[in-house]
């Protein structure tokens, strides 16, 4: 090579280097991708009216960074804290724990928690750190500047700080005041959800989102509310222009690391389908490394049952773009209708790099060549402010109630100030509902601060909830509450036909009641509410249909749900102010239940109201799942068959989706499955003939005319206590299925009955009625059910007092004893606790137990003395009746245990524990269990 040719070659070189540094150290300039890519963000996060989304791979850094947030709130602080407000939320993808919902979180707490701006940082479910203003200092109408700043370094930094406005703030702890909070480890980005999510609307008005892959100090803060946000070299997300434009860079953190991610792009409605739809799963992926990247994933799905339906490896991969992409991975295996569990492993390289656990739900699709019956609008449900409608017209239902997460009618919502009305929140869940198709209940109720009175003390003591001005009593009936009724009817007139006033308010302050978690007023005060409320809506709306507040089976008070009957001219002919009666009946409608004489006094006094069921939901998860999903189908058909015009779920977390992994749980599909059936029925018929059978068993043994010309037949048993059955019928049965909608076999046996094995519930289609022969258990179950309490029917949240373990009955006298489930010794378990101060017994009782087996039996139960010394009575009733007694029991559990009860002939048995007539004294019940020791 020549010297001038070398030259030449050193001075590109040279020029090459230079480039090179000059792209490294302009800080706007991004190397690889500016933006998501169109597809990637309209596809699978929604933005809306309200809210601003983001996917949260390679935005969020774990070990340190910086959110900035301008806000700009209308309404004083002190006109917030009636619920979890959060300007900033990254949800976890795992189940961390009771409580633990939220990973990284900035927000507002409800009042209770004496604070007014919090924050939260979770690194796993033991692990997590917050700290709290208990004044927010901010003007309303003037902008304020949030930052949230963390750093776990092997510097010996771990540490998060709050800053308003560039000034480091002091921040309440649980045991102190500190400048900052101690942290003992980075974020986990595995357990980032997919997007993040940043509050526009009230009470934030979050204006503009600055994001950082660098703890920023306070000099790098934006000290002046009305400046923007610059990005630099660390900023990986720069949202402005009121939360409209994004520009989305590659930090040097991103550089150093050669950062690359790929996890599942998880959304409801992503993971649920209707036959007839493609299955995907879809992934999401970004690329900063510089190469191309590999992956393959590995799904194993299996049915309800357990069993494996697929395997399948799929590999992928993802250019080095910078682009964020969605790789919609087919599973046209899936296409076919079924509820499925699926395993998701990612790997690279060949090595395990995570796994993931979610669902998949492809429902029943409506026959249309079958029409529609009177129960086609049976079904309601409480829709996710932020979730698309079909995820529940996809179940057949046909109205939304808006409570739960989606409480955009609350009088505290749509006017925060005095005459100032905001509308958005309100305006968009009705457009969104009503364009696919669903009515709209809307809860109307709840002042803000500035129309409400404040309770006494004694009062806010009864429950923590009464601390919430949105609890207290109007200030202003005729004025202030008729206005906000008037202009939010007169508003959505003709969209919204339906308004329920306030929610569960027999949970008040009436003399007696004791606890004022929905209302801290009295019966009367509410009937007044109730009143104006009817005459304002209907003069904005003469077509608008007024529910009473949903009187909750769980409350104390149980005079204010009859008091229109029972004290008709006490209450200014309160009959005359509703149009649907409304109840939340947690405990169903069985031999315990409070609903029903509620329901029958009002068919006494108005025979031709109409009667809804607007809540319930399952709030014990610790319940096996067969139990619960058993329920569930139970509680549809009794409520059905008692003659209510709606039954509205709740429980859209918990119950019918995945927090975590917003996947589909079994009760969504088995929903499904079951409206999908009884959307056709046209009458219901007698209860099916079980002539020498168990109804204890079977308690779901209902028929129903079908609307062309056919009957179902609804037979169920609880698995989990009762096992499946063998069960013969009569008649002309065309085909079952169980409660998944999977065929049931069935075959003849030599006298020509019909004969099939239930294992939970069966769905039998047949062009006449038919005739149960016989039923029986294929397998052993435990003789005692419940025997550990662990079942608690009901909305046990408010009062668990007063949950009645299911199967048990309570025995006592109100004057001179009490019984009540306690949380027992372990976490997710039970105890009854029975206290006796008089002349009569308190005691609790299982009856109706078979015991089918000639041999002797071991009654026993694990016991705990709480106040003084009281005589302690196990004992049983069946051929004859025993008891075995225990006093002088020291502080600790014991066993009372009643040896060879004897058993010659199936006999029907029933037991119990309690506190013998004429003693003082308290004790807990663990367990109680019934056994065969031996056989003849």
């Amino acid at each position: 090579m020549n010297m001038s040719n070398r030259r030449r070659g050193m001075t590109a070189l040279i020029w090459l280097m230079i480039s090179v540094l000059v792209l490294s150290i302009l800080p706007l300039m991004p190397t690889v991708g500016n933006a998501a890519t169109t597809n990637a963000q309209n596809t699978y996060y929604y933005q809306n009216d309200t809210q601003f989304k983001h996917y949260t791979r390679g935005i969020l850094r774990p070990d340190q960074g910086t959110i900035e947030m301008t806000m700009h709130p209308t309404k004083p602080a002190a006109e917030s804290g009636n619920d979890y407000e959060f300007a900033f939320a990254v949800s976890p993808t795992r189940n961390l724990g009771n409580g633990s919902n939220t990973l990284l979180g900035i927000y507002i707490p409800p009042v209770e928690e004496n604070a007014q701006l919090k924050f939260v940082y979770r690194i796993n479910g033991s692990e997590s750190f917050s700290g709290a203003l208990t004044s927010f200092p901010y003007t309303p109408g003037e902008r304020v500047n949030v930052a949230l700043t963390w750093n776990y370094t092997s510097e010996n930094v771990s540490r998060i700080r709050l800053y308003l406005n560039g000034v480091q703030q002091q921040l309440s702890t649980k045991n102190d005041i500190v400048n900052e909070v101690m942290i003992t480890g980075p974020l986990n980005e595995d357990l980032f959800s997919h997007v993040l999510q940043v509050e526009k609307s009230e009470p934030f008005h979050v204006e503009q989102l600055k994001i950082s892959t660098k703890e920023l100090s306070a000099s790098e803060l934006l000290s002046l509310p009305d400046s923007k946000f610059q990005a630099d070299s660390d900023t990986s997300l720069l949202v402005k222009n009121d939360m409209t434009t994004v520009e989305r860079y590659r930090t040097n953190w991103h550089r150093a690391t050669n950062y690359h991610a790929f996890a599942p792009a998880w959304r409801a409605e992503t993971q649920q389908f209707v036959v007839g739809e493609n299955v995907i799963y879809p992934m999401l992926s970004l690329n900063y490394s510089g190469n191309v990247q590999n992956y393959s994933v590995q799904i194993v799905a299996k049915d309800p049952y357990d069993r494996t339906v697929l395997t399948k490896s799929i590999p992928i991969q993802v250019q080095n773009d910078g682009k964020y992409a969605i790789h919609e991975l087919a599973l046209p295996e899936l296409n076919g209708q079924g509820y499925y569990k699926l395993k998701t492993t990612v790997t690279s390289a060949g090595n395990p790099i995570v796994s993931y656990d979610s669902a998949i739900a492809v429902l029943p699709a409506n026959n249309t060549s079958v029409t529609d019956g009177v129960y086609a609008d049976f079904y309601g449900f409480h829709t996710k402010y932020d979730w698309e409608p079909k995820i529940w017209t996809d179940v057949n239902a046909s109205i939304t109630r808006t409570w739960a997460d989606g409480k955009v009618f609350l009088w505290n919502v749509v006017e925060p100030t005095k005459g100032a009305f905001n509308w958005e929140k309100t305006d968009q869940y009705v457009a969104r509902n009503r364009a696919a198709g669903l009515e709209v209940l809307g809860v109307l109720g709840y002042p803000s601060r500035w129309a409400a009175t404040q309770p006494s003390d004694a009062i806010m003591q009864t429950n923590t909830l009464a601390h919430r001005p949105e609890r207290w009593v109007p200030r202003d009936p005729e004025g202030e509450w008729a206005n906000y009724i008037y202009q939010t009817v007169s508003r959505y007139k003709g969209e919204v036909k339906y308004w329920e006033i306030y929610n569960e308010v027999n949970f008040n302050a009436e003399p007696g009641s004791g606890n004022a978690a929905t209302f801290a007023g009295t019966n009367a005060q509410y009937l007044e509410l109730l009143k104006i409320a009817y005459r304002e809506a209907k003069r904005a709306d003469p077509n608008a249909q007024i529910l009473t507040s949903g009187f909750s089976d769980e409350a104390n008070n149980v005079s204010l749900p009859t008091a229109f009957f029972d004290q008709e001219n006490l209450y200014q002919n309160g009959t005359d102010y509703f149009d649907i009666y409304n109840v939340h009946g947690y405990r169903g409608v069985g031999d315990d239940s409070r609903t029903t004489p509620w329901i029958n006094k009002l068919k006494t006094a108005r025979p031709s109201t109409e009667y809804w069921m607007t809540e319930q939901m399952f709030h014990n998860t610790a319940v096996p799942v067969d139990s619960r999903l058993y329920s569930s189908v139970e509680w549809l058909v009794n409520y059905l068959k008692m003659g209510y015009s709606k039954f509205i779920n709740m429980g859209t977390f918990e119950v019918f989706f995945n927090r975590n992994t917003l996947s589909p749980e079994p009760f969504y599909y088995v929903q499904g499955v079951f409206n999908n059936k009884f959307r056709k029925v046209s009458s219901v018929k007698p209860l099916l003939t079980w002539s020498g059978i168990s109804t204890i068993t079977f308690k779901v043994r209902h028929s129903f005319g079908l609307t062309n010309g056919k009957t179902l037949s609804v037979i169920g048993t609880d698995f989990v206590n009762d096992g499946p059955y063998e069960i013969k019928f009569n008649g002309n049965i065309e085909s079952a299925f169980d409660m998944y909608d999977q065929p049931i076999p069935i075959t003849t046996d030599t006298n020509g009955n019909k004969v099939m094995q239930v294992p939970n519930i069966a769905y039998i289609e047949s062009s006449g009625p038919i005739t149960v022969v016989s039923a029986v258990a294929l397998e052993a179950r435990p003789l005692l059910k419940n025997n550990d309490f662990i079942d608690l029917p009901g909305d046990y949240s408010m009062n668990l007092c007063k949950a009645v373990p299911k199967f048990w009955e309570y025995l006592f006298n109100p004057s001179n004893g009490s019984i009540c489930t306690v949380q027992g010794e372990q976490a997710g378990n039970y105890a009854v606790q029975m206290t006796a101060s008089g002349p009569e017994r308190v005691t609790i009782r299982q009856a109706g137990i078979a015991v089918k087996e000639s041999g002797s039996y071991k009654l026993s139960a694990r016991i705990k003395k709480v106040a003084d010394n009281p005589n302690v009575y196990l004992w049983y009733q069946g051929a004859k009746y025993d008891s075995k007694q225990m006093s002088n029991m020291g502080s600790d559990y014991v066993t009372i245990t009643l040896d060879k009860i004897p058993v010659t002939a199936p006999m029907s048995l029933t037991v119990g524990i309690g506190i013998t007539a004429g003693q003082r004294g308290s004790i807990v019940v663990e367990s109680v269990d019934l056994v065969k020791v031996e056989t003849p």
